[in-house]
């Protein structure tokens, strides 16, 4: 199995230090080769002479910082994934930095070397994915959806934003809050697919959602439509520290 080639750009040495020993930690379970970058140009440097697989990046940097690092950072010419790593006060340009493009954000002081290898793994996932083009039958055609549809025991109006489910061959109108509505048809939209609390978060965190939606309260919009609507626990799979998946049938036409 060849080793898998990641980028650090980190200039903290003691935060780089930890990034490595969880890296090289049993959790990691396979062979990767570590290359460290302490500047943005470095980083630059070594991406344009270099395949790498993964960038583990840090937005505070001598020659740059914030989100400004990220984007300029995202036209290389070959970029891999990438997943930021932010300070707890920075969750909210961790959740920015997932909307311009990056795969996923860790906070650095939550991060545990089980976590960052699933973030590590679903990154790599999600990008080999969308490399090919896959027409898989579990797939929904977004842009055919124009009338309400079904998904599985759901009815979805996209215009009316409802959602009726049958069950006990009754037919009831789920109370979804419109954060929820919006979470659920994210979840559809990568049906099958590990989504992480960041990714979930930038989808969903936008002007009209209800107050502040961070990544510490996407477990309690998931427990709360899991409350509201009991048969998503056989659809809603948890993957621990990292996000949710749904597997739910292909949608068929009302």
């Amino acid at each position: 199995m060849n080793p898998r080639a990641i980028l650090i750009v980190e200039d903290n040495t003691p935060d780089f230090e930890i990034v490595r020993r969880y890296l090289e930690s049993k959790d990691f379970q396979r062979e990767i080769r570590l290359t460290r970058a302490s500047t943005l140009q470095q980083a630059a440097e070594f991406l344009s002479a270099t395949q790498f697989h993964l960038v583990l990046l840090d937005l505070s940097l001598p020659d740059s910082s914030g989100l400004e690092t990220l984007k300029r950072l995202l036209p290389s010419a070959v970029i891999p994934p990438v997943i930021v790593m932010t300070n707890f006060k920075d969750e909210r340009t961790g959740i920015e930095a997932v909307k311009l493009g990056a795969q996923d954000y860790l906070i650095k002081d939550e991060t545990t070397p089980g976590l960052l290898s699933r973030s590590i793994a679903f990154a790599l996932e999600r990008a080999a994915r969308s490399t090919v083009d896959h027409s898989p039958e579990n797939k929904v055609p977004w842009h055919a959806l124009q009338e309400p549809f079904t998904v599985g025991p759901f009815r979805i109006d996209l215009e009316k934003q409802t959602i009726s489910t049958t069950e006990a061959e009754q037919t009831r109108c789920l109370s979804f809050t419109p954060t929820e509505f919006k979470l659920f048809i994210f979840l559809i939209k990568n049906q099958g697919e590990v989504v992480s609390r960041g990714q979930i978060v930038a989808e969903i965190w936008t002007d009209g959602a209800e107050g502040e939606v961070s990544s510490r309260t996407i477990d309690k919009h998931i427990s709360d439509m899991k409350r509201k609507c009991p048969s998503l626990e056989s659809y809603i799979e948890s993957v621990y520290g990292v996000g949710y998946r749904l597997n739910i049938s292909a949608p068929d036409r009302a």
